[in-house]
């Protein structure tokens, strides 16, 4: 089984702070009232033709809900809407973040990014195809 340690203050600073100011970066939140307990964030053009689901978290207490799935699939459609044909995930090594991510129609790649992989060489490296 994979298992991964949480992440700290300044690893959270290190992955955001790269991604955060890029052209077209978004980032969609599930709120219950006025709590946020989930968000994705969509990285387009991670190549010409691949976006990236940069980051996907939801709150443990909210997990086996559904809202992992829905927040993944408005990033699908911003993607395919955006011209995409693929969708690549560098997913944490645990197996519910790889049982989750195969779920949605993500395989493992023996071609990863190699900016995503030099970053996080752990992690198992997905891609899905995307269909109108």
């Amino acid at each position: 089984m994979w298992d991964r340690p949480p992440r700290t203050a300044e690893t959270w600073q290190e992955n955001w702070a790269s991604v955060l100011p890029l052209p077209g970066v978004k980032a969609w939140g599930a709120f219950e009232d006025e709590v946020m307990v989930g968000i994705i964030v969509y990285r387009p053009y991670l190549t010409e033709d691949m976006a990236q689901l940069d980051a996907l978290f939801v709150d443990k207490d909210h997990r086996q809900r559904g809202i992992a799935s829905h927040l993944t699939r408005l990033l699908e459609r911003q993607a395919i809407a955006d011209g995409h044909t693929y969708l690549y995930v560098s997913a944490t090594e645990s197996q519910s973040a790889v049982g989750f991510y195969t779920s949605q129609g993500f395989v493992p790649t023996q071609d990863a990014h190699p900016e995503l992989y030099a970053l996080e060489p752990n992690d198992i490296h997905m891609i899905k195809i995307l269909v109108n």
